[in-house]
């Protein structure tokens, strides 16, 4: 699999410009990012297999397309060998995060999603800091 470039500058390079190979770094970064993104898109689909509210179906959708797309993203960066080998947990982890408030309603349902972004903003502005 081919990577892209991030950068051309050899100084602080994320990975070997020379021969196009993620530094173990970044590889821990994406590894830990893509399995949120598949619990994302999981939490999303949990929602959607249990609510009937049209506001929230909406809402579960946009959503939904958007961690998809993140997800792709990283995958077409991170070599399927370097994925965490817990996927399945993540998926089956973040389908019970988004079904379970949807149980309760659209308040629960829009208390967890804006808990599970909180700690995202907290895990990214980590990754940041660096």
């Amino acid at each position: 699999m081919a990577f892209g470039k991030v950068n051309d500058i050899d100084d602080g390079c994320f990975y070997d410009c020379e021969n196009h190979t993620l530094s173990n770094w970044i590889l821990r970064e994406l590894r830990s990012n893509h399995a949120g993104e598949t619990g994302a898109v999981a939490i999303y689909k949990g929602i959607l297999w249990l609510t009937l509210d049209p506001t929230v179906i909406r809402f579960a959708e946009e959503h939904l397309g958007s961690e998809r797309r993140h997800l792709a993203a990283i995958e077409g960066i991170l070599p399927p060998t370097k994925r965490s080998s817990l996927l399945l947990l993540w998926s089956i982890a973040g389908f019970l995060v988004g079904m379970a408030p949807a149980i309760f309603g659209p308040r629960a349902i829009y208390v967890t999603i804006e808990a599970v972004e909180q700690f995202v903003v907290r895990h990214y502005d980590s990754q940041s800091s660096v």
